[in-house]
């Protein structure tokens, strides 16, 4: 039978919890480790944005010629610690 009055969805008692706040607030909490996580990153994100409008880096140069060492080149013929062995067929 049908009634002209709307049925609640909820009983009488759960609407008076509700607007009493018996069960209190909800409380949203992050681990303890986000805070430092979070800032950790944003020092790195403004380090690196630093370093990229503040860095240099070295040109590259074009130079003419050969490049010979001070004390000259060690021959293997004259020094038998670089002669390498019959069986060896690895470089030194």
């Amino acid at each position: 039978m049908m009634t002209d009055r709307a049925t609640p969805i909820f009983r009488h008692q759960v609407s008076l919890t509700w607007e009493v706040g018996g069960l209190g607030r909800a409380r949203v909490t992050l681990p303890r480790g986000t805070g430092v996580l979070s800032w950790l990153t944003v020092a790195s994100v403004v380090a690196l944005v630093a370093f990229m409008f503040l860095g240099t880096y070295t040109r590259p140069e074009a130079v003419g010629g050969i490049l010979v060492p001070v004390n000259g080149c060690k021959s293997r013929s004259n020094n038998p610690s670089l002669k390498r062995s019959k069986g060896s067929t690895s470089p030194e």
